[in-house]
């Protein structure tokens, strides 16, 4: 299962579930407004798309294509 990990800080929450037991979690996004919380993220999850920025002016069609998700 996918996870996108919004208000995603330094990614504790979404590598929470990457480690739970008998579990098949990916993160494949996060995104936060704070430059080093992201960055922090990017080390913690290195194959996911960190986005810093305002939440409310991502647009689900951009996000899409930056995921290759139809």
């Amino acid at each position: 299962m996918k996870i996108l990990d919004l208000f995603c800080g330094t990614g504790g929450f979404s590598k929470g579930f990457e480690k739970a037991r008998d579990a098949q979690y990916e993160t494949v996004f996060g995104i936060d407004i704070l430059p080093k919380s992201v960055e922090t993220f990017q080390m913690n999850h290195k194959a996911a798309l960190g986005l810093c920025g305002d939440i409310r002016k991502v647009r689900c069609e951009e996000l899409g294509k930056r995921l290759s998700v139809k």
